[in-house]
């Protein structure tokens, strides 16, 4: 059962759409949502990347969904837990990499602290549907996953989502110099030429 929630009237729309396609789910309270910790997807009738990314702290494995009306923007992961996967990258983490791939200029800073929502309208339907039967594929697929997808073009690009985190939930990377100190440690030896 897909949990759905959000703020705006998008979700409904969506709730709608995924019954369509024969995806299981219902709508919940969006602070239900919060408090309870549920997995789900959400979505946000504009870009409150701020409320995203403290939901994602809260409710680890969840996709998050920002539409604008030109684009959305859909981050996450259904991943139950990180010992499923050695690639899990937690919610957090990849809406941080989003963010710093598709809004680097710091205009974008104050558009996040927003937490009015825009009224999205039924007039991209079709578009609905077709980023719908794409998020469908990828919800239960064990798969991390960021994209932004073009409602004036229904074209969309997935974004790469790095795993260098550092991030104690999802990062399982060894950080120490020592094994690197090790490997180039014939670069130091004498007798040796190098340009170093």
């Amino acid at each position: 059962m897909l949990n759905i929630t959000g703020i705006g009237n998008s979700k409904v729309m969506f709730q709608k759409i995924f019954s369509d396609l024969g995806v299981s789910n219902q709508l919940v309270d969006y602070n239900d949502f919060i408090n309870n910790h549920y997995t789900g997807i959400v979505f946000y009738d504009g870009l409150m990347f701020d409320l995203g990314m403290n939901l994602a702290k809260q409710c680890k494995n969840s996709i998050i969904v920002f539409i604008e009306p030109k684009s959305v923007f859909v981050s996450g992961s259904l991943i139950a837990s990180p010992k499923n996967n050695d690639n899990y990258i937690c919610g957090e983490c990849s809406l941080r990499s989003m963010k710093n791939q598709l809004f680097k200029l710091s205009l974008f800073d104050t558009i996040f602290h927003r937490t009015d929502y825009k009224v999205v309208g039924e007039e991209f339907t079709m578009e609905f549907r077709h980023l719908a039967s794409i998020l469908k594929d990828k919800l239960f697929s064990n798969e991390i996953f960021a994209l932004e997808y073009n409602l004036h073009t229904s074209l969309y690009k997935e974004i790469e989502v790095s795993g260098l985190t550092k991030c104690k939930s999802c990062d399982n990377n060894y950080y120490s110099q020592d094994k690197l100190q090790d490997e180039l440690s014939y670069l130091f030896k004498e007798g040796i030429d190098n340009d170093i």
